[in-house]
């Protein structure tokens, strides 16, 4: 994918203050096309700040400018293979040690212990037929 920047620059931070002026910018322009001044506006956007065609479009427009904040002062988190904090935890597997000493999942060990559970009721049914 072409970057919107030389590498040698330093991008500029996306900001609620700078995507507030390009919002205010584009709504001197007339109409919601991407064309003549507008398309100008969307380009000087994107290449000062290094955001996509799509996402200058939406700040041009006021719509998700939040998560494009989010994304661009954080990029650690969006970048392409880094999982998150939440998803790392996910991923992780809980293991314990079962009363044998084994070493024993924990999804895996509930459902041991409700199938026995489960057994237990059947055999106390059963008793009292």
């Amino acid at each position: 994918m072409e970057e919107n920047k030389p590498k040698n620059e330093e991008t500029p931070v996306l900001t609620l203050q700078v995507a507030n002026e390009y919002l205010e910018r584009a709504r001197q322009l007339s109409g919601t096309e991407d064309t003549g001044a507008r398309r100008e506006l969307r380009m000087e956007l994107q290449h000062k700040y290094g955001v996509t065609e799509i996402e200058a479009i939406n700040i041009l427009n006021g719509m998700h400018i939040k998560q494009y904040l989010d994304k661009y002062s954080r990029p650690e988190k969006y970048a392409i293979g880094n999982k998150s904090d939440k998803d790392k935890a996910k991923g992780k597997k809980k293991a314990k040690e079962s009363e044998n000493g084994e070493v024993v999942d924990v999804n895996e060990r509930s459902v041991q212990s409700t199938m026995q559970d489960y057994i237990d009721r059947l055999m106390m049914a059963d008793d009292s037929l």
